[in-house]
């Protein structure tokens, strides 16, 4: 019921459920470390804000993400059709 309703976006058998979940970590893990805290940061925040200072708030995050190291890796790295290493800089 949860999934029909889209509280959960996956359901896995009981005894799967530890394996299911290293994975999805060890995924998470290979993001950029800043675009995850950015991506944290806007949702926290948006839930007290209007729309308005919800957009603005994106958008300096947006421009922060874009400044970073990790940034220029991930171009770097797509252009080069690599995986990234992102450093949380």
């Amino acid at each position: 019921q949860a999934m029909e309703i889209g509280l959960v976006n996956e359901v896995v058998p009981a005894g799967a459920l530890m394996n299911r979940a290293r994975e999805v970590a060890l995924k998470m893990a290979e993001l950029p470390p800043l675009g995850i805290a950015y991506t944290k940061r806007a949702i926290n925040e948006s839930l007290h804000l209007d729309l308005e200072r919800a957009l603005e708030l994106e958008a300096e995050l947006q421009q922060m993400a874009g400044s970073t190291e990790d940034h220029l890796e991930g171009v770097k790295a797509f252009v080069e059709k690599r995986k990234p290493v992102f450093k949380g800089r």
